[in-house]
């Protein structure tokens, strides 16, 4: 698989300022395109004999804005088509090897400007992302599809758009995976289905100026298809957030989260407590360095859930009016409880844009990702970008 690890920054261009998009009556589109090629030493990512593969790139995106006294409309979208055009080594036909991710977001306001307000929130996704190969029958080889749809629906209430804001959502969600272990890489081998269904709640008080009080609330049922059990799970936690347009924040939120498959608690007491901590530093006006650390859970396809601890860099620059570099790196650790197995996720990259005019521009990017339980990469891409 070709693997192309690029920041999403929709509606923004490549050195980093907002494009001027396309505006009318309150409507602002701010469309691009990327069109260039992709190189990775390794497609199937495996711990030995590499297949180095090479081919184009095709990254169209948008956002939108649409605000009027009765509804407020934001859209986010991205698909990355990586068209693989020759593989050496293999006797696998190259365009079998193609993919096509997908990121989409949107949310609507009805009665923006009231204090209860009526909110739709929907994402949906495609990603291919490697299987541990040391899943049985892998052989070296991984690639797992995750499809998802999430739909939330519900209200805010925020009188006189001050410094208290509180959503009470209703949520549904559809997560599919398609996975593929095997020497046969192109079958898939099984496909299993989560539904899942439940609340949301999310409270903000700005209490100081630069900082505001953050609590948030899940519950939700689930089931998936084949062998494991249904059930259910819920999370809270709070934390203290800093005002992103100082030089120096600092958030801190921690709570607890629990799984119970077959109305039995699956997770263990430890596992279920939940941290996130982050600092963002600004020292000079073009200069911008993140760290974050990470403890949490989740629920999985292929184990009862996995537990995890994730840690990250990240440090952009414009070291000219238009240049901008980015760098950043992250390293997880996670264990699948129920399974003998743990794995060691390591993703990092470097990129630079460099803006010919507002509307067009040129972007590289090399990284390197690693996981203890399957393999490596370093994929290389470059792209001009066409933008409004």
């Amino acid at each position: 698989m070709l693997l192309l690890l690029s920041s999403i920054a929709l509606g923004q261009d490549p050195a980093g300022q907002d494009l001027d998009g396309i505006r009318a009556k309150g409507l602002e589109v701010a469309p691009y395109v990327d069109l260039g090629a992709s190189f990775t030493p390794n497609v199937y990512r495996t711990p030995g004999n590499p297949k180095p593969a090479a081919g184009a790139l095709l990254r169209p995106g948008l956002t939108l804005r649409w605000q009027t006294p009765e509804f407020a409309l934001n859209l986010a979208g991205q698909a990355a088509r990586r068209q693989v055009l020759f593989v050496v080594g293999d006797d696998v036909s190259a365009w079998q090897l193609s993919r096509t991710d997908l990121n989409l977001k949107g949310e609507l306001l009805l009665r923006p400007d009231k204090p209860l307000s009526v909110v739709i929130r929907e994402q949906a996704g495609r990603a291919h992302t490697l299987a541990p190969s040391s899943l049985a029958g892998a052989s070296g080889k991984g690639l797992a599809v995750r499809q998802n749809t999430l739909t939330q629906a519900g209200v805010r209430y925020q009188p006189g758009r001050g410094a208290l804001s509180i959503a009470l959502l209703g949520r549904g969600e559809v997560e599919q995976h398609n996975v593929t272990v095997g020497p046969n890489y192109l079958v898939p081998t099984s496909s299993i289905t989560r539904l899942s269904g439940g609340g949301d709640l999310q409270a903000k008080w700005a209490f100081f100026p630069r900082t505001e009080l953050v609590v948030n609330g899940q519950i939700e049922g689930y089931a998936w298809t084949g062998t494991q059990l249904p059930g259910w799970g819920w999370r809270a936690n709070a934390g203290i957030y800093g005002r992103v347009n100082y030089p120096l924040v600092i958030n801190v939120a921690a709570g607890f989260a629990q799984l119970r498959d077959g109305g039995v608690t699956s997770t263990t007491p430890l596992d279920g407590v939940t941290v996130k901590v982050a600092g963002i530093w600004k020292p000079t006006r073009t200069q911008s360095l993140r760290l974050a650390y990470e403890k949490d859970l989740e629920d999985s396809w292929y184990a009862p859930y996995l537990h995890y601890h994730r840690a990250s860099l990240r440090y952009g620059v414009a070291p000219g009016k238009r240049t901008q570099l980015t760098s950043q790196g992250s390293v997880r650790w996670e264990q699948a409880r129920g399974l003998a197995y743990q794995d060691v996720v390591v993703s990092s990259s470097i990129k630079v844009d460099y803006a010919l005019s507002q509307q067009l521009s040129l972007g590289a990017q090399a990284g390197l990702d690693w996981r203890l339980q399957a393999g490596w990469d370093v994929p290389v891409s470059a792209w001009i970008r066409v933008g409004w």
